[in-house]
């Protein structure tokens, strides 16, 4: 393996030294008793005095201040579980009454405060831009932590990327490639739909306060390999024309936007709704301008979304037949991957109730609005933040867990589900 010139990122050698002691379990997922996520938990604490939550000199008039923003709003007891709790068959949770039960782990994470102002940015001059997910250094030496990463083990696992990437074609690390100003949707999650939709578009808020501000346009980067279903989000919003690839290696940003606060997300298991409100209210507006493949009253008013496309990663509803023949109304079984993204916002829009397991199609959620939501478990209760979004806009959230087998998925209690859906 032939190595140039090393990149100075923060803690190179030492995260180096850990992924060369490990290299199959670094490169190879399916490695036999190996947990990689347990590696990066080893690797954290070599970051850690690298770190920087939050950075740069910002304009007081365009920020609000982290600390008022964790006391305003952050749940005081918001420890992590560190498993499975409970679940109240049959007893939904109303978030606009607080009737019912859930599980702590989604009650803590309920309250959406939707008078938080609008976080817009900080500014960061002459950041570096490293590797195939972008991570971001200060001229001091501390790592960015971008929302997507909000821990620091799935920053290890960003830098890790950038340190094998290296590994594997030095060259590009040799040259620095400069940038004048630019807004980076490059990172952690960002062909992934839960993740782009939640982490990285609200990041465009910034790009419109920074060219209000200042009458600059930024460039925003996005990978070289965007899929076709985020590049069709930019399009539909308007900001595909400023759009360039990154090019990987290193990039120096003259003047780096970074949004204060985690753009949507307060930490890891918390938005910010005045984010999620901004999307809805821009992604809305683009598709009703659209137009429609369909009337606003051919769209199903009840949808079942279908995790069929994933039975390989579980949570799919195994007696879905079953549930469906004992639903009220007429449901439309929905796999929302098999849509473009303004047909997967119409069919959100026009929906009054929807039932689904747990998974990354339920951001569709944050479309519609006073909907009836009820999100299904199996054996893991997952530290939902769909709960959140159904509160942003309005809508009444429930969940119910069942047992679940990794070879058949999930099995529900049609009866239950039918009971919830009659409150």
């Amino acid at each position: 393996m032939t190595v140039g010139e090393r990149p100075d990122m923060p803690a190179f050698d030492v995260v180096e030294g850990i992924i060369e002691s490990h290299p199959k379990e670094f490169l190879n997922r399916d490695v036999d008793g190996f947990d990689r996520r347990e590696l990066k938990v080893e690797l954290a604490p070599t970051i850690e005095d690298t770190v920087l939550l939050q950075s740069g000199d910002p304009d007081p008039e365009m920020v609000v201040s982290s600390s008022d923003l964790m006391e305003s709003w952050i749940p005081k007891h918001s420890t992590r579980l560190s498993g499975p709790q409970p679940v109240a068959h049959a007893t939904p949770f109303n978030l606009a009454g607080g009737v019912g039960s859930v599980p702590d782990v989604i009650a803590r994470r309920a309250k959406v405060d939707k008078s938080l102002p609008g976080v817009p940015f900080h500014t960061i001059p002459r950041a570096r831009l490293y590797g195939p997910n972008a991570v971001a250094v200060t001229p001091d030496g501390k790592y960015l932590l971008p929302a997507a990463a909000s821990d620091r083990v799935n920053l290890c696992e960003m830098i890790s990327k950038a340190v094998i990437d290296y590994h594997s074609d030095p060259e590009p690390y040799h040259e620095v490639s400069e940038v004048e100003t630019a807004l980076s949707l490059t990172g952690y999650g960002d062909d992934q739909y839960f993740h782009w939709v939640v982490d990285h578009l609200p990041k465009l808020r910034a790009f419109d306060l920074y060219r209000e501000k200042t009458g600059e346009t930024p460039v925003i980067l996005v990978s070289e390999n965007i899929p076709a279903w985020a590049q069709s989000t930019l399009e539909l919003l308007g900001y595909w024309e400023y759009c360039e690839s990154f090019p990987g290696g290193v990039v120096e940003v003259e003047t780096l936007l970074v949004p204060h606060g985690g753009h949507a997300r307060v930490t890891r298991r918390y938005l910010q709704p005045a984010s999620l409100q901004w999307l809805h209210d821009q992604v809305s507006d683009a598709v009703d301008l659209m137009g429609g493949e369909r009337s606003s009253e051919e769209y199903p008013s009840a949808l079942f979304v279908s995790r069929e496309g994933f039975v390989d990663r579980g949570r799919y509803v195994a007696n879905r037949c079953e549930l469906m023949d004992a639903l009220p109304g007429d449901f439309e079984v929905v796999r929302p991957e098999l849509y473009s993204v303004p047909e997967q916002v119409r069919l959100f829009a026009n929906a009054d109730v929807v039932v689904g397991a747990h998974g990354a199609a339920l951001t569709n959620l944050l479309w519609g609005s006073g909907q009836t939501v009820v999100e299904l478990f199996g054996d893991r209760v997952r530290p939902t933040v769909y709960c959140q979004v159904a509160a942003v806009v309005g809508s009444r959230y429930a969940c119910l867990q069942y047992p679940e087998d990794d070879s058949s998925g999930i099995h529900v209690d049609p009866g239950e589900v039918v009971a919830v859906l009659s409150l």
